[in-house]
């Protein structure tokens, strides 16, 4: 089971941080566009970011689970906790990001790209640090 848990952690993991980097790519691609094309290529990039959210739910499973399996928080490394800072700060980034986006959506407008920018950024640099902080704590 252990194999199968870790298995589905780095598949999320890479789904994750490959969605990431495809809607930044994206991001880039709307700005000056012309306008149907930046709403097609926003409507693929809704929907990538949508399967990176579902990515980072199944992370907080599969992870949370692992770390019942052996022996709780209290049972890992230091470093654990500072990995733990940067999964709840991306997480929450990435929750915001879904709901200024279906905010908008709603009112039929796509989301601001600043807003979104800023938020993306914020869950880079969180991603990066929370798979530094893997490693130092499990590597």
């Amino acid at each position: 089971m252990e194999t199968t848990l870790l298995t589905l952690h780095y598949l999320s993991l890479a789904v994750g941080i490959g969605g990431g980097a495809a809607t930044a790519v994206m991001a880039g691609m709307t700005k000056g566009a012309d306008p149907a094309i930046a709403g097609h290529v926003g409507k693929v990039q809704s929907r990538v970011g949508d399967i990176g959210f579902g990515a980072i739910i199944l992370l907080w499973i599969t992870g949370i689970w692992m770390v019942a399996d052996h022996g709780g928080y209290a049972a890992m490394p230091a470093a654990f906790t500072y990995k733990m800072g940067g999964v709840v700060t991306l997480t929450l980034a990435l929750l915001a990001m879904q709901v200024v986006k279906r905010r908008a959506m709603a009112n039929g407008q796509p989301p601001a790209a600043s807003t979104m920018e800023g938020l993306g950024r914020i869950a880079l640099l969180s991603a990066i640090f929370t798979v530094v902080m893997a490693v130092i704590s499990f590597g």
